[in-house]
């Protein structure tokens, strides 16, 4: 079965984590896996992430952003650009299932041209954006939808999603990857972020609600890793409440090692999909508090057993766990523990297992059109 993944483009965020895992397990089971970016210039993916058996195409409409400052033309031929290197794509590739990992990145003349194509549309946690859509966005996104087969990480979003657009949605979490050799001791007096440095992850408006612990408990740190563009708002927020415990420090592809050294997980996001930082918290058996953000970590974490899940938006509710676990070392090693065994729930074979099984539905439904 041949299989092509539509990609924005190549990153080190989840999604482009969590696909390479999907497409590298598909391959090695004998799957003909193909995957194409739209966004990126050159088609190169990171060395030793995708296996060598995929093949790769870019299409690289980035090439064209000059054309976006002639308001009209520049748009139409963009478009036609777009519509003819994808239908030239498709037919040299012959896919018998499209997964995008997008919205929107096959225009819908695509679609109808190749509409037995089956495809699949994975919804990496868009609960806030599809909330956002004006009346006219959501009517055009419940006509396109009505093209593809839904997939959401969480149940809840699969939920809002087939209220939202009046289609079926699956609900197929993303699996663990993980299994490490050494975990966390939980006895380091650290505590840790790993994230993005962006408004949605919420990290510069918690900040100042840890002077608390900082004043409690001055001999524990706390440590942001990570990037982005809240960088300069976060290191002011740690100068103007002078928390001398807070350190930053830079993205790294490998975050092993800060695991290892931490006893508690944090995750302060206003918004996610399905966190992979959970899961790779989990797996080094670290317990993690977490907001009830829409959508992932109430379906992951098992609140009072593995971790916290605390009141959405509510840093104080957050501060009260943070303090109980540095206070209850046996609790926080025995989360820790179940932490570990419970994110198991989620291993690869299990979850793929779900994906397959979905591809094989579609193609045989697709043979009987």
């Amino acid at each position: 079965m041949k299989i092509l993944y539509l990609q924005d483009k190549f990153g080190t965020g989840g999604i482009n984590k969590i696909t390479s895992l999907k497409e590298n397990y598909l391959v090695d089971k004998g799957f003909d896996i193909h995957n194409l970016n739209v966004l990126d210039k050159e088609c190169v993916p990171r060395k030793g992430v995708y296996s060598d058996k995929i093949n790769f195409h870019s299409i690289s409409i980035d090439r064209l952003t000059r054309l976006r400052n002639i308001p009209v033309i520049g748009r139409i031929l963009r478009f036609v650009y777009l519509c003819f290197r994808l239908l030239k794509l498709y037919r040299e590739i012959r896919p018998d299932i499209i997964v995008s990992t997008m919205p929107r990145l096959e225009p819908m003349l695509v679609v109808w041209l190749t509409n037995h194509i089956a495809r699949i549309q994975e919804f990496h946690g868009w609960y806030n954006s599809v909330n956002q859509l004006s009346l006219s966005e959501e009517k055009e996104m419940q006509r396109r939808t009505k093209y593809y087969h839904l997939v959401a990480l969480t149940q809840r979003e699969a939920n809002h999603i087939e209220q939202l657009l009046q289609h079926k949605c699956l609900n197929i979490p993303n699996a663990t990857f993980l299994h490490p050799s050494t975990v966390s001791t939980c006895t380091n007096k650290q505590v840790l972020i790993l994230a993005r440095f962006d408004p949605i992850k919420g990290i510069a408006t918690f900040l100042r609600n840890w002077l608390k612990v900082q004043d409690i408990h001055p001999d524990w740190e706390l440590y942001l890793v990570g990037d982005g563009p809240e960088k300069e708002k976060i290191k002011h927020e740690i100068k103007k409440y002078n928390l001398r415990t807070v350190h930053i420090l830079p993205y790294t592809l490998h975050p092993s090692e800060e695991y290892l050294k931490s006893s508690i997980f944090l995750l302060p996001s206003v918004s996610e999909g399905w966190p992979l930082v959970i899961i790779e918290s989990m797996a080094y058996g670290v317990p993690v508090i977490a907001y009830d953000c829409p959508c992932g970590p109430s379906e992951i974490i098992q609140s009072g057993i593995d971790g916290f899940v605390t009141e959405y938006g509510n840093p104080e509710a957050m501060i009260e766990k943070i303090l109980y676990l540095i206070e209850h070392p046996d609790v926080r090693i025995s989360m820790g523990n179940n932490a570990k065994e419970n994110i198991q729930r989620f291993n690869i074979d299990d979850i793929m297992e779900r994906w397959i099984k979905l591809f094989k539905q579609l193609s045989c439904e697709a043979g009987h059109r």
